[in-house]
């Protein structure tokens, strides 16, 4: 034990001299895991009490290894990958993009030149590669892959990997598979150099993933080259998108969002990212160069239609997700459309009149659909996401009236008090936009994409959700607000849904 470690470090090192078993938790080399480092805090003045603690925890930890070799190393089968990538043997890199199922198949290999240290690049045979993989190979390999039905143990620290451990591993293979390995060994005379994957299930749910580099003759492994094994990284959308904090039960989910700027990109993006499977982007408008900084796309899109460019953007970023674009106004869009699937909808677009229209749209042609709706204040007011349903209780224009149930031109969620002037203008007519930023922006998205995911997850509608500023520099540009804004940081959002939505409304409750 390395009792002397660096004080900037983690854990002292934990390490068994000659070490020659298998243990969960070990690597081949002998090094033990005691602690991950996530969420570690450790009193550096505290040395001896750091080291004794630290040996009292590699003690317990190799106890329970130990009885997990006596239990079928239930535990050991778990963390296999950790242990194959410390092999000796271990010489290259291996990137697949190969979903680990329960199919076994031939598939594709290749590397992006002739360097022995150069990754192998593990593909579905024709299927097209991952924008992360070399467009140009300097060789292809045979390759297969295989799924066992049970985990078969590695080769001890001290044991080479060689011909006999591949006998061990063919010997689990079906029928179907043992001829899928004569296809992979093949029958020429010339050696030839062939990779495979293997899988093999994991009692904490999942499958590790192994993975080999040898050459073959005559039908057999080449007796006078080496085994090598491969640390295999996953580049599946299934893993990434979970690994990455995706929620795997929204892959199947097909959100539309109205609007694709400031707001509407964040809203895209924090959606794509949550897991959403399927994105429908209508925005007829191109990116300009007004709201690089404020917007969810760089200034290489400027010129570009923003609907366009986000799936692009997209679909290079995310593995996995779906995205269509429609370069096409929202109620255009909505009137011509009569598509099924949809579980969401987000209107991002600041403007009340068409949102009013679109609502009564939605409520016509998408009944018992989530829709969520949001704008942004000026400046640093606020924003809003108001989710409702598209039938029964609750709607947009439940915020179109006053507190005695009477039609309004402004809504009575608004923090900025009605007849003023929001736009500016840098050079003229043809550059006015709203002043806000992209801290703003980001902040209403996120709560717009929340409402969104919470209807997804089977939340209740109507709800009002917001978030108020501190107004300082809507006061310093003369800005009036209005009394709701000075209690809104005050009230909660659920007294302020039940104000918004507890009367009735001609459009969605009409009075009994």
């Amino acid at each position: 034990m390395n009792c002397a470690w660096p004080p900037s470090g983690p854990l002292p090192s934990v390490y068994l001299i000659d070490n020659e078993r298998l243990l969960a938790h070990v690597s081949c080399s002998g090094w033990v895991c005691v602690n991950d480092s996530e969420s570690l805090s450790i009193d550096l003045s505290r040395h001896a009490d750091t080291v004794a603690q630290t040996v009292i925890a590699a003690l317990d930890l190799l106890e329970r290894s130990l009885l997990d070799t006596e239990r079928g190393y239930v535990e050991f089968f778990n963390e296999l990958e950790g242990y194959w990538g410390n092999r000796p043997e271990m010489a290259v890199l291996g990137r697949t993009a190969v979903e680990v199922d329960e199919r076994s198949r031939l598939i594709s290999s290749y590397v992006e030149d002739d360097e022995a240290s150069s990754p192998i690049y593990f593909l579905e045979q024709s299927a097209k590669k991952p924008v992360e993989f070399p467009k140009q190979e300097a060789e292809m390999y045979r390759s297969a892959y295989f799924c066992l039905p049970r985990a078969v143990l590695p080769p001890a620290p001290r044991q080479p990997l060689d011909a006999a451990y591949l006998d061990t591993l063919a010997a689990e293979f079906d029928a179907d598979q043992r001829a899928l390995w004569a296809k992979l060994l093949g029958d020429s005379s010339e050696a030839e150099r062939v990779t495979f994957l293997v899988s093999m299930p994991r009692s904490a749910s999942g499958k590790s993933l192994i993975g080999f580099r040898f050459n073959v003759v005559n039908g057999r492994l080449d007796p006078g080259s080496p085994v090598a094994s491969l640390l295999v990284v996953r580049h599946t959308p299934a893993y990434m998108r979970e690994r990455g904090g995706a929620n795997p039960d929204l892959s199947g989910r097909h959100i539309v969002i109205f609007g694709c700027g400031s707001v509407g990109s964040e809203v895209a993006d924090a959606l794509a990212t949550s897991g959403v499977g399927r994105l429908t982007l209508v925005d007829p408008e191109a990116l300009s160069v007004d709201n690089v900084f404020r917007h969810a796309l760089g200034r290489y899109w400027v010129g570009t239609s923003k609907a366009r460019a986000l799936k692009a953007t997209f679909s290079m970023r995310y593995p996995g997700l779906e995205v269509e674009e429609v370069e096409d106004s929202a109620y255009r869009w909505l009137l011509a459309s009569a598509k099924t699937g949809i579980d969401g909808f987000v209107i991002a677009l600041g403007k009340p009149t068409l949102e009013r229209q679109l609502a009564r749209a939605l409520r016509q042609g998408y009944p018992n659909t989530p829709v969520v709706y949001t704008w942004l204040e000026p400046l640093d007011l606020g924003g809003h996401a108001i989710l409702v349903n598209s039938s029964g209780h609750g709607c947009l224009d439940c915020l179109y009236r006053d507190d005695e149930g009477v039609d309004s031109l402004s809504p009575r969620t608004s923090y900025l008090a009605p007849g003023q002037s929001l736009t500016r203008n840098l050079t003229g007519c043809a550059s006015t936009f709203t002043p806000y930023g992209a801290i703003q922006s980001r902040k209403t998205a996120l709560l717009a994409a929340e409402q969104m995911l919470k209807a997804l997850d089977g939340s209740g509608a109507p709800y009002y959700a917001y978030w108020a500023g501190d107004g300082t520099a809507a006061a310093a540009n003369g800005l009036r607000v209005t009394a709701w804004w000075k209690v809104a940081k005050s009230n909660s959002a659920v007294d302020a849904t039940r104000a918004i939505f507890g009367s009735p409304c001609k459009y969605c409750r009409a009075s009994k």
